[in-house]
């Protein structure tokens, strides 16, 4: 497996970019500490955090030249700036001046600008509206079943007795019935024993959406918020849009309380860096983009979850 693509030069750079972005408010946190040194484990660089020195935004554009790699620092730093549970605005300057001196244009810069300012609602609505994973449903919903296909997808949301649709919920269901070791079969159990509503039912996902759980078992990933941190680096390893849009409303979520998603934001410290990067190299060796809107998950329900896994790519957890 390649580990993020980095030569040793780009590591050493990138890792002195986010040390630059955890000095901005002038005191260098354990949670900023422990992310770096999950980086630097992840890509194999043997650095001690304590005395890596922060680098200029020049510094940085000289060592990492890669337009892809430059972007993936620029949202490093990003995370970085979240990890202690707060978004200062000298953590957001930092970070802008070198997204200008490596020339990227990363969207999330600017909401965690409003972030630092208080401006949450705003951030809310501005992350939904670019929400490509939201569009590309109800637009194919809206495209192969007219107006009430797209209605499927969006009442769930709110709730809506008329979403509620007992036959797509029977279609779930069923999966009872499937042998053991399925991946039909482990997606009902992972439903039932968390008291999750399947689609069709009162609550449940709207189908389009139920990728997220197909995910969960998959990848073999729990629903507590640390576990939900890793289902979502592990998804951004194969997403091929945008992918760290996901990665950016999961760490405002757990680390900053800012309810994104369904639910009540935690404000806990989740993220676990390690466990997050493990994760996330996983998703990358996963052979197809799960999260794609024609992706079809149907002809893998009755086959074994051990056979779907090893046709995907889905690596095993590492064991610590």
């Amino acid at each position: 497996m390649q580990h993020f693509g980095l030569a040793e030069g780009e590591a050493i750079a990138g890792l002195r970019s986010l040390k630059a972005v955890a000095l901005a408010d002038g005191e260098f946190d354990d949670h900023e500490r422990h992310l770096i040194e999950a980086c630097a484990r992840a890509l194999h660089a043997s650095v001690d955090c304590d005395d890596l020195e922060a680098c200029t935004p020049e510094d940085a554009a000289s060592a990492v030249s890669d337009p892809v790699h430059r972007e993936r620092l620029i949202q490093a730093q990003i995370v970085t700036a979240i990890i202690d549970g707060e978004a200062s605005p000298k953590e957001t300057e930092v970070i802008r001046s070198f997204a200008k001196a490596l020339d990227v244009d990363e969207p999330r810069l600017a909401n965690l600008s409003s972030v630092a300012k208080g401006h949450l609602r705003y951030v809310q609505f501005d992350l939904m509206r670019r929400s490509k994973m939201v569009s590309d449903v109800v637009r194919k919903a809206w495209r192969e079943q007219g107006l009430s296909g797209a209605y499927k997808q969006l009442a769930p949301m709110t709730r809506k007795a008329l979403a509620l649709d007992p036959k797509l919920a029977g279609k779930y269901l069923a999966f009872e019935e499937l042998p053991e070791n399925t991946f039909g079969r482990a997606y009902y159990e992972h439903m039932i024993e968390r008291g999750f509503s399947f689609p069709g039912q009162e609550a449940g996902f709207p189908e389009g959406f139920m990728k997220h759980d197909f995910c969960h078992v998959l990848g073999d990933y729990d629903t507590d918020p640390a576990g939900e941190c890793e289902v979502i680096a592990f998804i951004c390893g194969f997403m091929k849009a945008d992918p760290f849009s996901y990665l950016f409303m999961i760490a405002l979520h757990c680390h900053l309380g800012i309810n994104i998603f369904e639910g009540d934001a935690t404000g806990e410290f989740q993220f676990h860096p390690d466990d997050v990067l493990e994760s996330l190299e996983r998703g990358m060796a996963v052979r197809r983009d799960l999260y794609d809107v024609d992706f079809d998950w149907e002809p893998y329900f009755e086959r074994p979850l051990d056979e779907m896994r090893a046709e995907l790519g889905v690596l095993p957890k590492k064991q610590r």
